[in-house]
């Protein structure tokens, strides 16, 4: 498994735990009643290469937030705070992932039909593997 991968999953396990009974997903569901996060990865960039290879990709962390639709906006920041909590407490904890940093959150879209809140938090994953053998 790449690394990428592997730090991916360790995401969506620690999320799954601290953000129950939000779905946390790695796929995307087009139509459902309940609030969700979903995972995925951005573009990725190599930062230096010798035996280990230190590298960084976008996490986007998908916020799909349902609530009453003055509560909206409220629900979507105090879900992205633990979401913050989480990925920070991941660090020196996930193997090969040296850093996590918060990069920017994109402009909420709001449906006042469902009454639905969706939005990106984009996040600068930094992490290291073995150039030899990327699953170590």
């Amino acid at each position: 498994m790449h690394k990428i991968e592997t730090i991916l999953e360790a995401i969506k396990t620690a999320l799954s735990a601290d953000l129950a009974p939000t779905l946390v997903e790695r796929s995307p569901v087009y139509k459902s009643d309940k609030p969700r996060v979903l995972i995925r990865q951005g573009s990725e960039n190599t930062e230096s290469e010798a035996f280990f290879t230190d590298a960084s990709f976008e996490l986007i962390i998908g916020q799909i937030v349902l609530a009453q639709s003055d509560q909206l906006e409220s629900k979507a920041n105090e879900q992205r705070a633990v979401v913050h909590k989480c990925l920070m407490s991941l660090q020196g904890i996930v193997p090969g992932m040296m850093e996590i940093s918060a990069q920017r959150v994109e402009d909420a879209n709001i449906n006042s039909e469902a009454p639905a809140l969706s939005r990106d938090l984009i996040y600068l994953v930094r992490y290291r593997y073995n150039t030899k053998d990327p699953s170590l």
